[in-house]
């Protein structure tokens, strides 16, 4: 979770979003703002209240873990502190493609070595010719 004082800046009139959103409407309000890097999104098990929040000046490593809030980064996004590229990537939740279901290893690369964040694992697979996408898990447990 990234807003003001930790790892973001919230953007005004838009902190929340008015409305329950999907996540495709969440994105689509994040690409109509120019200052707008991310935003974060929580399942608020509802589908009354408001879920979504947009976020600029983004600094991943100085946000807080929070269970049930997502961030999701803008393609347009470039950070000030990280090698981020320009991308796209879509989230399959609670989906895992391996060897004989859908994937294959690239040689040397079944696995990073440690605990890696998420931007961290894009940025391994954007550095591999032959990488398509990753798994990734978050174990909490830094």
């Amino acid at each position: 979770n990234c807003y003001s004082g930790r790892g973001a800046l919230q953007i005004e009139g838009k902190d929340p979003v008015p409305g329950h959103k999907l996540l495709k409407e969440c994105q689509e309000e994040c690409m109509a703002d120019a200052s707008c890097d991310a935003i974060v999104m929580h399942d608020t098990e509802d589908g009354l209240q408001d879920n979504c929040w947009l976020r600029s000046d983004v600094a991943i490593d100085a946000c807080e873990i929070h269970e049930g809030f997502d961030l999701w980064l803008s393609p347009a996004y470039t950070a000030k502190r990280y090698a981020y590229r320009p991308h796209a990537w879509t989230s399959h939740h609670s989906t895992n493609c391996f060897p004989g279901h859908g994937a294959t290893h690239i040689a040397g690369q079944a696995a990073l070595s440690g605990h890696n964040l998420l931007f961290q694992c894009e940025s391994a697979c954007l550095d591999e010719p032959s990488c398509e996408g990753i798994v990734w898990h978050d174990t909490k447990d830094g």
